[in-house]
């Protein structure tokens, strides 16, 4: 349901945004983002420091930053996508609508440069040359020691207190930090960006676990980059109980994100063949509604496709099938879409088809393939049909208007051909006057001379 004016919000900050988060805010986020949502993101920032308790109305932020309300959501949307803001609804009396905005702070410079994908993302915005300046400006330079001898004090020698009182309240504490711990060590998984995927979370704990991998260590941030490589790769929990075993340190248990990531990459899965959907009774009911419209029965065939195959693996099978290869920006922009993008991974394969199928594109345009991406998602484009149908429409539509610009075209050079003023002369030519005996002369002469060349 789009955004009204009159929609009320409130917005909560946990914390308050330090001097190197701003940093990574305004150097690495803002070229992404743009500085629309820069705005938003200070403005809410500084209500949800100072007036956290109070109400506001989308129509006086719309006033603050000057934006139409439709704007004002697009750029929402962009500091949602991109981790920088929660969004929660809530339908009150009177067909009223309160939202509820959570302010999530910034990666650190070192985190996001760490990031793959928000890295690419940064790399196409602002090129090669100011990208490894920002590497550079944020990159700590570590202070050499040599020639020094350490002589910190440690705690014990500066801090004194009584065991006694400390064993006595000891049990107080525990409580503390079990307390704490719980809200660290289990993450809300309805919030996960991912929360749809079709993964069983406590079936994968527990396989974890036989492999001596603490639940404390599989975070949120983990299970993220799980849910993700589940959808780009098809990855089930056996699979990715597999990767989280070949990436965890076991001297400290934690798990190496950079070696998790770097596993499931360059993994093959144990099978690459597609699986085929059952012709269920619900899925026949479809195809014929969809063949119904006007569609054939290869349009349905490439919907079935574009639901048997994960995204990585359909862009790699298309570029097969051209004579070609995926290259590594390619899966990135297909990963920045799974992972961002509202889009079905059906829909997804039915883009990446599109643009690579029916316009016979070399490769994907990351810009014209994020703009496609948001167009859908914006129409709420959620199965490969619609995408078809609303692609066929935009054809058609696309074919009337060449064809309407043509015949304009026709007429007005019809209408604008210069009439010539023929002359008299030409519409009435004066009849030859012929005499019989200057022809008959003629006549002769010609003989004569064809006669004369014959004898030659």
């Amino acid at each position: 349901m789009a955004l009204l004016p009159n929609d009320s919000y409130q917005v909560y900050c946990k914390k308050t945004i330090n001097a190197d988060e701003w940093a990574s805010l305004t150097s690495l986020y803002q070229p992404i983002i743009g500085s629309f949502a820069t705005n938003l993101y200070q403005t809410l920032l500084l209500q949800a420091q100072y007036e956290s308790d109070d109400a506001f109305l989308h129509l006086d932020l719309c006033n603050t930053l000057d934006l139409g309300i439709s704007h004002l959501e697009s750029v929402r949307e962009k500091l949602e996508g991109i981790g920088l803001l929660k969004v929660y609804r809530k339908e009150e009396e009177f067909q009223t609508v309160q939202y509820f905005y959570e302010i999530i702070m910034p990666m650190l410079a070192n985190q996001f440069l760490k990031d793959e994908v928000l890295s690419f993302l940064l790399l196409e915005k602002i090129g090669e040359l100011n990208y490894q300046r920002l590497v550079t400006r944020f990159t700590k330079h570590t202070l050499s020691t040599a020639g020094f001898k350490e002589v910190t004090k440690s705690f014990k020698e500066v801090y004194t207190f009584d065991q006694q009182k400390l064993s006595h309240t000891l049990g107080e504490l525990q409580k503390n930090k079990e307390k704490l711990d719980s809200q660290v060590n289990n993450p809300n998984f309805e919030q996960l960006a991912l929360k749809d995927v079709a993964i069983d979370w406590q079936f994968l704990f527990d396989l974890a676990a036989k492999k001596f991998i603490q639940r404390k260590n599989i975070t949120e941030e983990i299970c993220c980059k799980l849910a993700l490589f589940h959808s780009l790769y098809g990855y089930d929990e056996l699979a990715l109980v597999d990767l989280l075993a070949q990436s965890v340190n076991f001297s400290t248990g934690e798990i190496d994100e950079k070696a998790l990531e770097h596993e499931a990459l360059v993994r093959e899965q144990v099978s690459n063949t597609a699986t085929i959907l059952p012709e269920t009774d619900d899925n026949q009911l479809r195809k014929e509604r969809f063949l119904k419209q006007g569609f054939t029965q290869a349009d349905w065939e490439l919907i079935l496709q574009c639901e048997e195959y994960y995204p990585i693996e359909y862009l790699r099978e298309i570029k097969q099938f051209k004579n070609s290869f995926s290259s590594k920006q390619e899966e990135w922009l297909v990963r920045e879409l799974v992972e961002r993008s509202p889009l079905s991974n059906p829909v997804i394969n039915f883009l990446i088809n599109y643009l690579l199928i029916v316009q016979n594109r070399t490769n994907l345009p990351a810009q014209l393939t994020s703009t496609i991406a948001a167009d859908w998602s914006e129409k709420k484009i959620l199965l490969p049909e619609q995408a078809m149908i609303h692609v066929r429409k935009i054809v058609d539509e696309s074919k009337d208007k060449q064809r309407n610009q043509q015949a304009n075209r026709k007429g007005q050079n019809y209408r604008n051909v210069r009439t010539e003023q023929v002359p008299e002369w030409m519409k009435n030519p004066p009849e030859e006057v012929k005499n019989p005996e200057s022809t008959a002369a003629a006549k002769k002469a010609l003989d004569a001379l064809l006669n004369k060349e014959g004898d030659q």
